[in-house]
């Protein structure tokens, strides 16, 4: 048992053996040593963690087991740490781990972990374990083999990919830098890639690597691979291959899908792309060209070349450049540059002066697509304004061209170079002296041969100038010298070149000195540019002459006195002449004076000049001339100049001649004796008369003082005074005085006495003087009183004491003074009230008396203490510090100041709560913290604010707060929130970062009170767009923006970019440059082509002058071009053209049609013939003629229109005419406008060419084309035979300019047919206008038989059917033939007025009765005063009147009998039916009509209404709607005008700046001259004394602080005026704002009032929606209350029906006699026939005819309310109707036309209501009377061939007549109307008649002829009926239903067709009835 128990054991061991059970490999990163990750995807050259759990089926022995771990694909394995159950691995190797079994750890799952590193490709890599005992074999447990996932690395693109050379089709390198992520460390070493489509490659494909240098590269096209071998194990590769780029244009070519491979195994691979662009042709297109100076002829100026490379420009590529001829390369100093950082050097050689070629030196390519910009040094700018086009640059490496453009850019030179004239000097210096001028020119630029200098000496004269030398040249003279006196320059030409920077002296010869500074400016043009000038240089500035010499006799004086106005009179001569507006200035020495400043009238005597103005101005006196005949003149001033009140030798006038500021001439010293002034006594020290005799004895003194003190004459002397013992008397002569005088003033009063001591004056005389102790009583000396020492008046009225009773008291003497006297030396004075006592003197008191109060500081006695005392008892007492005043010394009243008085007494300081209220303080108010007043806070309590000394809640607007005090914000604020913070700002100011501004500063603009930023170029702008001042950067305004240069097309004028006009290429101020293609350049304009004298001899553009032997080759040379007789070619055309219309319509009248189409033919050939004498417009003859025909002509175009307006006005057949189509008023308004060129027009259209009907313009008499025809004569006389003999004479005088006289033959062929047309045009005959026929809707041709006319052609009378039966005899030979057929031309004609207002369509719709008036003339009427007569035709529904036949000339009796008897029953019918029908007819019309007209009526007023209040709104609207535009555009208008305005005053201030500029620099040219003038005057004048030179410097200083105030004042001026423009344009913006914004106000209004207008509209349409409504109700009622009408209607008729019938039985008696009368008549034929007199036969028949009708006239005489005359006219032209037969048929016509019943049937409405009735045609279905052609009917409306009545002999001879045939020929279809039968229906409805059944009654030819409307109209002279054109539709149906009854009665009574045609019209009306007559409508009614 156990043997079995053992071997079972050993079997299942055994069995279990050879598998692990549970194994696990797992791969874990090197740093997860915690095994929570694991790694499923292995990564190459990657180490990792390799857990391996398992189970053992078999115990290992640890002494004899292993467990091995085989790997494959990894690199290396290796020992991690102590394994659990495992231990000691026996060795670390690549391909196994082998370990030791140690079953001392008791774990259930054994692990072992190992370090694995995966290998260098994506090969298999596996884990395969298996323990073993002893030998490795066999094993004693395995696991299954574990194969990880690997994956490979990335490839990338370190950078893109580079190509070089991108050019469509070359060979490039395309250089690729790879990274890979895993390194080629082993095997053998791939990359492969897929070759981009585009490209081609050689094979094998040349390639280099870095680092790999050893790479092979091939290309696999089975795969389309490329394969590199042999590369390194680096993971940064760099590939270069070379490929063949696209051969054609491509967008891109992707490089994909790298991979890399050891031994065929892949590595890595690339998931992105690499893109190359930017394939290109090589042709470069971002290129421009730049010059560094684009002044004409620069030197050394550097070129930029900006382009962008298409490709890479690599290191040592070159450059090669070419200039186009006008540019050239300067050879020295070459030097380049361009802007790549990699660029480490740039050079250039030259080629050629045009090319060069540029290296580039580089430490790296330069990419493709980078903007580069070659800088180039240096060229020759071209020397012309031209664009300069074709440069050229290309770049290469070596053989391979890279980039090139060889024809691109354009340089256009915009500045001139500049010119520098120094002045040297002049050999003459005087004014108006010929001088040689040395001038010194040098030029900025070189100047190349050929080169013209043109000097410019503005104001000089240059008359004289023959001579100029310049350095290195000959003398220009005359032979080669240019002078331009009128435009002050002269031109030389250069026959070399001239260098830049030289000094080339100048000498002009002969230039006349100009009396101010001048400036010489220059400038140089090189074929027809100039190319440099002053303008950019510096004008040479030639100082002012030295005036000349004016020579002087001597003045005469007439009185020669000081201090008088005086009389002057001056002769000189001058040196110069004067121009007009030249001044003689008189200096007048000093101390003399004028009266009056406007001194012309003080001018006289005046010789050799015209006087203009006089003015005075201190010491000058300007007199302004207008002309100056001699150079010695005279002038005298009368009563002006005020001597001086001194004398002095040195007394001298000056007198000077001036232009403006410049003097001309001048008096010089040398001319002192003759200028000086003299007196009549000259004063010595001696003697000052004013008057002497021969030997200086004085005769006058002058009497003023101020001249001298010597006014007194003695002695033949004048002296000061007269001395002692004389006076002067009036005359100022000394008088001796009375005796004893020493002086007196006159012979009786003395003023003092010889001897003083012993006399005084008394009473005027000196007599004795008394002694001490008297005194003079009443002339006697009288002694005092003893006590008295003197005394006066009295004995005792002491004036002083002696010894004893020394003090004098009250004038007496006392020894003691009393008490409350006091003494003061020997006087007694009492005290001073109110002094008690006082000491010292009368005022100092001592005590006071009562009341008063003593004051002891003051020693005074006051009631009052004043100020700062109280009184205390009898005395003033001072208050104590600090009070002012008191009432005791504790007690204040008041305080002294810096003192406040509180609580009685004073106080310093103010306490809190208190204010100072005068000298004392008061409690503030509970409203106020502190206060200084009762209103006025200082400090508030909480939560209150202070504001201007008040308390508020809170800060009002325009105030902010801090610390509850509210600041008023700035004052330019609204709003703030602290003093420099706006937050909002008052209206009108610009809110900019919180700060206000009246206009916003620079770089802003002000929008809705806002500044906005300007556009970053502008300096200032007027919006986000448009700039309005420009920075320096960017200092040229274009379209309203700035830039730093402008276009090619501008010019620059003050920093504005203007456009050169259309023709100019370049421009500049003065006119263009150059010149567009086209235009031709002569003189800075740009033509056409060159003016005569002038050729583009080198086919430049550039009009040279040539000379007359040039002009005559280059004339020769050309073509003799001129244009044959064009006039007379077309005017034959014409006239060939009016031969034609007349052969194909005869109608044609040739002179008309001649003369207009040859009115503007005409007026043409006399312009051209003007044009080409215009250069001889006012020299010859021939063209006054010419001008004279022309304007004659216009004169009489103008007359011809009002003319036609007076001849067409009113004028009934013109207005038909105008009225019948819409072609004939488009052709007179056409015609009449080309007439406004030539009358001729108007005639046109009454010339019938080619039969149009717009050119058939009719007149109602051909007289009143008589002004017309005058105005033809007038143009024949006095426009063609002036345009004739100027013909004649040109062909004559200018035989040789050929154009000229062919012109003149082809004007003169011309003339003489046109005014032969014009004569010939004027020859109308008087039917000229009725040979023209008309047709219309209204109208149409009536056609009337002959023998109905006898007298028609003569009396032109209308047709009456009266005159047809009495007035027409049959000949002999008529009798048996058909009578002829009548003229087409030959009708009635009739007119429609309403034609206008009542259209065809518009009569068609309505389907109603209407009305024509119609023009026709009475033949029983004298037609001489009144040519038409008004009747109406009335044709209701389609009403027609039947035919009448007339009999021809011979017929049986038998036949006449049968129609006797058919007449008879027809007559009996129509009588009964004719009653019924007038009676019913009568009673229904007027109650319908009347009652239906007033509805209408008032359904039209109120749709009037509606549409006039409509209108009015609409109307409203409109108006509205233009007032809004208007204002819209008077405001667009008004800002239009302020930008101008604006514009202009900025233009005013440039203006007036630059004038201020101008002034400044002319003051200060003035005032170097003046100091120039002065130098020369001291260094002539150096003899003279100091004081005249002291004088004239300070007279100098005053002028110059004279200019320098004045100076001051101008800018002052003018900073006011930009002050007030400034203010003004502020206030017109505020002005506009508040346009705007009113304007969007109103406009908000506006859409307000339109949206309330829609509403009403809206609601208006419901409101006629609701009264439609009430409208079609009260329709309904209306109908129904007709119906009941209708009825009491039928009620009354059947009773009025019985009253007609008694009626009737009297009319049946009457008829009876009439058939006896006619049986009578009958005999009386037979027997005329018997006899065979057939003449007699007829005239008897038409007298009983006569008779009968007379009868039948006193019948209708009866009825004539009911009955109408009736006149049967053709209305068709067809003559249908007019059957002519036999006797028979005549009184059949007749008794049938005038009998009640053949007029009931006139009226009656026949219808077909299937138009199937036996009528033998269909007819159209219109309502109105014309005839539709066929063409316009329906198939089943047209009219069937009818059967021709005329056959046999009579019917071919009417056929065939002549005038038949003329009617058929001369007229055409289209000729008619399309409502009127033409000729050639004519002949068709001829043939309608059936000869067989001529026989058929009346009623029966009605239907068959009449039905169709087209045959007959009923003429009605007294309608009986209201105008039918108010009628209805409905009304029109209704007022049929009269007849129903009618024509059932005779039903039975009338023959079989017309009972078929009458039933019809029954049916039909039975129908109407049944539909209502609201529904019927126009196609329910059938004919």
């Amino acid at each position: 048992m156990f043997i079995i128990l053992l071997i079972t054991h050993i079997l299942i061991d055994v069995a279990y053996s050879g598998t692990i059970s549970a194994a696990i490999f797992k791969a874990y990163l090197t740093t997860d040593t915690s095994f929570v990750n694991e790694v499923t995807t292995l990564k190459l050259n990657t180490q990792y963690l390799i857990r391996f759990e398992f189970n053992l089926t078999t115990t290992l022995n640890p002494s004899t087991d292993f467990m091995r771990i085989e790997v494959t694909g990894f690199k290396s394995m290796a020992f991690f740490f102590a394994t659990y159950q495992f231990t000691n691995p026996s060795a670390n190797g690549n391909l196994y781990l082998e370990f030791k079994a140690d079953t001392s750890t008791k774990i259930l799952t054994p692990v072992i972990v190992f370090y694995a590193t995966t290998g260098a490709s994506t090969k298999p890599h596996t884990c395969y374990a298996f323990s073993y005992r002893t030998s490795v074999t066999p094993y004693l447990d395995e696991s299954p083999i574990k194969t990880f996932t690997i994956t490979g690395g990335a490839i990338t693109f370190s950078s893109s990919i580079s190509v070089p050379n991108k050019i469509f089709g070359q060979k490039s390198l395309y250089i690729i830098n790879l990274s890979f992520e895993n390194s080629l460390s082993e095997g053998t070493k791939l990359l492969t890639f897929p070759r981009p489509s585009n490209l081609l490659s050689d094979t094998p494909i040349t390639c280099t690597g870095t680092p790999s240098t050893t790479i092979a590269c091939t290309y696999i096209s089975v795969d389309n691979l490329i394969s590199i071998a042999n590369l390194d194990s680096s993971k940064t590769q760099t590939i270069s291959l070379e490929f063949t780029n696209p051969p054609s244009p491509t967008s891109s070519i992707t490089f994909n899908n790298f991979k890399t491979y050891i031994d065929t195994v892949q590595v890595d691979s690339s998931s992105t792309s690499s893109q190359v662009t930017g394939y290109n042709d090589g042709i470069l297109t971002t290129l421009t060209v730049e010059s560094g100076s684009y002044k004409v002829g620069q030197s050394s100026a550097s070129i930029r070349y900006k382009f962008t490379s298409l490709n890479d420009i690599q290191t040592g590529s070159t450059i090669e450049l070419i200039l186009p001829s006008d540019i050239q390369w300067i050879t020295s100093s070459p030097s380049c540059s361009i802007n790549y950082v990699s660029v480490t050097a740039c050079s250039y050689v030259v080629v050629s002066t045009q090319s060069i070629t540029v290296t580039i030196t580089a430490s790296a390519s330069i990419p493709g697509g980078t903007s580069l910009i070659l800088t180039v040094n240096s060229i020759r700018t071209p020397y012309t304004f031209s664009p300069v086009t074709g440069f050229s640059l290309q770049i290469k490496r070596g053989i391979v061209e890279y980039d090139k453009n060889l024809n691109f850019g354009s340089l256009t030179m915009t500045e001139q170079s500049g010119i520098t004239l120094t002045y040297f000097g002049r050999t003459e210096s005087k004014n108006g002296a010929q001088s040689t001028y040395t001038i010194s020119t040098k030029f900025d630029t070189i100047q190349p041969s050929g080169t013209k200098i043109t000097f410019t000496l503005q104001g000089y004269i240059l008359s004289n100038v023959d001579k100029i030398d310049f350095t290195g040249f000959p003398s220009f003279t005359s032979t080669n010298l240019q002078v331009t006196s009128s435009a002050y320059t002269i031109s030389i030409q250069f026959s070399a070149a001239l260098n830049s920077n030289q000094n080339y002296d100048t000498i002009i010869y002969n230039i006349v000195n100009k009396d101010s500074a001048g400036t010489i400016t220059a400038e140089t043009t090189n074929n027809n540019f100039k190319i440099s000038s002053t303008d950019k240089g510096t004008a040479g500035t030639l100082p002012s002459s030295v005036p000349n010499i004016i020579t002087a006799e001597k003045i005469v004086q007439e009185k020669q006195l000081l201090g008088v106005v005086d009389n002057y009179q001056f002769r000189i001569t001058l040196s110069n002449q004067l121009t007009a507006g030249s001044s003689i200035i008189v200096i007048m020495p000093d101390n003399f004076s004028v009266e009056q400043t406007d001194c012309k009238a003080a001018v006289d005597n005046i010789e050799g000049f015209t006087i203009d103005t006089c003015s005075v101005n201190s010491k000058e006196i300007t007199i302004k001339i207008i002309t100056n005949q001699l150079k010695t003149i005279q002038f005298r001033f009368n009563n002006l100049i005020r001597n001086p009140k001194s004398y002095s030798s040195t007394y001298q006038f000056k007198i000077r001649t001036q232009k403006d500021t410049n003097i001309i001439d001048e008096s010089q010293s040398s001319e002192g004796p003759n200028l000086s002034f003299q007196l009549k006594c000259i004063p010595n020290s001696s003697q000052f008369c004013k008057e002497c005799d021969v030997s200086n004895n004085c005769q006058s003194c002058y009497t003023d003082t101020s001249i001298t003190q010597n006014i007194y004459l003695l002695d033949n002397k004048c002296l000061s005074t007269c001395g002692s013992l004389y006076y002067s008397d009036s005359s100022n002569k000394c008088q001796k005085c009375p005796n004893y005088c020493q002086e007196c003033t006159s012979n009786t009063l003395c003023q003092s006495c010889i001897d003083d001591t012993i006399q005084e004056i008394k009473n005027g005389k000196c007599v004795l003087k008394c002694t001490e102790k008297q005194f003079d009583f009443n002339g006697k000396c009288t002694d005092c009183n003893d006590n008295c020492n003197t005394c006066i008046d009295q004995s005792t009225k002491c004036t002083s004491c002696g010894e004893t009773n020394n003090l004098l008291y009250q004038n007496k003497c006392v020894s003691q003074c009393p008490t409350g006297i006091f003494q003061i030396g020997f006087s007694c004075i009492a005290c001073t009230s109110p002094c008690k006592t006082c000491d010292t003197g009368p005022t100092v008191c001592l005590t006071c008396v009562a009341n008063y109060y003593y004051k002891k500081p003051s020693l005074s006695c006051v009631t009052d203490c004043g100020n700062r005392y109280y009184k205390d008892g009898s005395e003033c007492t001072q208050c104590s510090d600090p009070c002012n005043n008191c009432l005791s010394n504790t007690i204040c009243i008041d305080c002294l100041t810096g003192y406040y008085f509180f609580n009685n007494s004073c106080v310093s300081t103010i306490p809190n709560g208190y204010y100072k209220s005068g000298t004392s303080l008061s409690k503030c108010p509970d409203i106020c913290g502190n206060c200084i007043s009762e209103t006025e806070c200082t400090s508030c309590p909480t939560n209150k604010y202070l504001l201007s000394k008040q308390c508020i809640d809170k800060c009002p607007e325009k105030y902010y707060s801090q610390s509850f005090v509210c600041y008023s914000c700035d004052v330019s604020c609204l709003q703030c929130s602290s003093n420099t913070v706006c937050t909002q700002c008052p209206e009108n100011q610009q809110h900019l970062t919180g700060k206000c501004y009246q206009n916003c500063p620079n770089k802003y603009y002000s929008q809705d009170y806002q500044c906005l930023s300007c556009q970053s170029s502008c300096a200032t702008c007027v919006n986000g767009l448009e700039c309005k001042t420009c920075p320096i950067s960017a200092p040229y305004m274009l379209n309203n923006l700035c830039v730093q240069s402008c276009l090619t097309n501008y010019y620059i004028k003050s920093f504005v970019c203007i456009k050169c006009s259309n023709e100019c290429a370049t421009c500049d101020e003065k006119g263009c440059l150059t010149c567009i293609q086209n235009y031709k350049f002569l003189d800075q304009s740009c033509l056409t082509s060159c003016p005569t004298g002038y050729q583009d001899l080198n086919n430049i553009q550039i009009c040279e002058k040539v000379t007359e032997t040039e002009q005559q080759v280059i004339s020769n040379l050309q073509e003799n071009k001129y244009i044959p007789i064009p006039f007379t070619i077309v005017s034959f055309i014409m006239i060939l053209s009016v031969v034609v219309a007349k052969i194909q319509k005869t109608e044609t009248f040739i002179p008309g049609s001649a003369v207009g189409l040859l009115g503007l033919i005409i007026i043409g050939s006399w312009a051209v013939l003007l044009l080409l004498q215009l250069d001889y417009l006012l020299e010859k003859l021939e063209t006054y003629l010419l001008m004279a025909a022309i304007g004659i002509h216009v004169i009489l175009n103008l007359i011809n229109l009002c003319v036609i307006k007076h001849c067409t006005k009113g004028d009934t057949a013109f207005n038909l005419w105008y009225t019948a189509r819409k072609s004939n008023s488009c052709a007179y308004i056409f015609l009449n406008l080309l007439s406004i060129l030539s009358f001729s027009m108007t005639r046109f259209y009454f010339s019938r060419y080619f039969g149009f009907r717009f050119l058939k313009c009719k007149l109602s008499d051909v007289e009143n084309m008589v002004g017309m025809n005058i105005i033809n004569g007038l143009c024949a006389f006095f426009c063609c035979i002036p345009a004739l003999i100027a013909s004649v004479l040109l062909a004559y005088r200018d035989q040789l300019r050929e154009q000229l006289f062919i012109s003149s033959i082809d004007s003169f062929i011309v003339t003489i047919i046109f005014g032969i047309c014009l004569i010939w045009e004027t020859q109308k005959e008087e039917n000229f206008f009725e040979d023209i026929n008309y047709a219309s809707v209204s109208q149409s041709h009536q056609v009337i038989p002959e023998f109905f006319q006898t007298q028609r052609s003569k009396q032109s009378k209308r047709f009456s059917f009266e005159d047809s039966m009495n007035g027409q005899k049959f000949n002999q030979h008529e009798q048996d033939e058909e009578p002829s057929f009548p003229k087409i031309d030959e009708s009635i004609e009739y007119k429609d007025p309403n034609y206008s207002q009542q259209p065809f369509q518009k009569m068609l719709q309505k389907n109603s009765q209407f009305t024509f008036k119609q023009e026709m003339l009475d033949p029983k009427q004298d037609n001489s005063n009144r040519f038409q007569e008004e009747v109406i035709l009335q044709i209701p529904n389609n009403d027609v009147s039947e035919p009448l036949s007339i009999g021809e000339s011979q017929r049986d009796q038998q036949d006449i009998q049968q129609q006797k008897q058919t007449l008879e029953q027809q007559q009996q019918q129509k009588i009964f039916e004719e009653q019924q029908r007038i009676a019913y007819e009568k009673q229904q019309e007027q109650l319908r009509q009347l009652e239906e007209q007033n509805k209408i009526e008032e359904q039209k007023k109120k749709e009037i209404q509606k549409q006039n209040e409509e209108q009015q709104r609409q109307e409203e609207i409109k108006k509205q709607e233009l007032e809004r535009q208007a204002e819209l555009k008077r405001i667009e208008d008004k800002k239009k005008q302020e930008e101008e305005e604006k514009q202009k005053q900025e233009q005013i201030k440039q203006q007036e700046q630059e004038r201020i500029r101008k002034q400044k620099e002319q003051q200060i040219l003035e005032e170097q001259k003046k100091q120039q003038e002065l130098l020369i005057q001291q260094q002539q004048e150096a003899q003279r004394i100091e004081k005249q030179k002291e004088e004239e410097k300070l007279d100098l200083e005053r002028q110059e602080q004279q200019r320098i105030e004045q100076q001051k004042e101008l800018e002052r001026l003018e900073l006011e005026k930009q002050e007030a423009q400034r203010i003004e344009q502020q206030k017109e913006e505020e002005r506009l704002a508040q346009l705007i914004q009113q304007q969007k106000i109103e406009e908000e209004q506006k859409q307000a009032e339109q949206k309330k207008i829609e509403l009403e509209q809206q609601a208006e349409r419901l409101r006629q929606e609701e009264l439609k409504i009430k409208e079609q109700e009260e329709e309904v009622k209306r109908i129904q209350d007709e119906q009941q009408k209708q009825e009491e209607l039928r009620i009354q008729q059947e009773i009025e029906q019985k009253k007609k019938d008694e009626e009737l039985q009297q009319l049946l008696e009457e008829q009876k006699l009439q058939e006896q009368k006619e049986q009578e008549m009958l005999q009386r034929q037979k027997q005329s026939r018997k006899t065979g007199d057939q003449n007699s036969e007829i005239e008897v028949m038409q007298n009983e005819i006569e008779d009968l009708k007379q009868d039948i006239n006193e019948f209708d005489q009866k009825n004539n309310d009911k009955l109408n005359d009736i006149i049967l006219v053709d209305q068709d032209d067809d003559d249908v109707g007019w059957n002519i037969e036999n006797e028979e048929d005549d009184d059949q016509v007749y008794n049938q036309g005038v009998t009640a019943q053949q007029k009931k049937l006139q009226k009656e409405i026949i219808q077909d209501d299937k138009n199937d009735a036996d009528d033998d045609w269909d007819v159209p279905t219109s309502g109105f009377v014309s005839v539709q052609p066929k063409s316009q009917l329906r198939k089943d409306q047209q009219i069937e061939e009818p059967i021709n009545p005329f056959k046999g002999y009579n019917q071919r001879q009417a056929a065939e007549s002549d005038l038949f045939k003329q009617s058929r020929d001369d007229s055409d279809d289209e000729d008619w109307a399309a409502n009127q039968i033409s000729p050639s229906e004519f002949n068709i409805l001829n043939q309608r008649f059936d000869h067989e059944k001529h026989s058929i009654t009346q009623a029966e030819r009605a239907k068959k002829f009449s039905q169709t409307g087209q045959n007959f109209k009923s003429v009605v002279k007294r309608p009986t009926l209201p105008d039918p054109q108010t009628n209805s539709d409905n009304e029109s149906i209704d007022q049929q239903s009269v007849f129903d009854q009618f024509a059932r009665n005779q039903l039975n009574q009338v023959p079989k067709k017309q009972n078929q045609g009458l039933n019809k019209i029954y049916l039909q009306r039975q129908q109407i009835k049944q539909k209502g007559t609201n529904n019927i409508g126009i196609n329910d009614i059938k004919f």
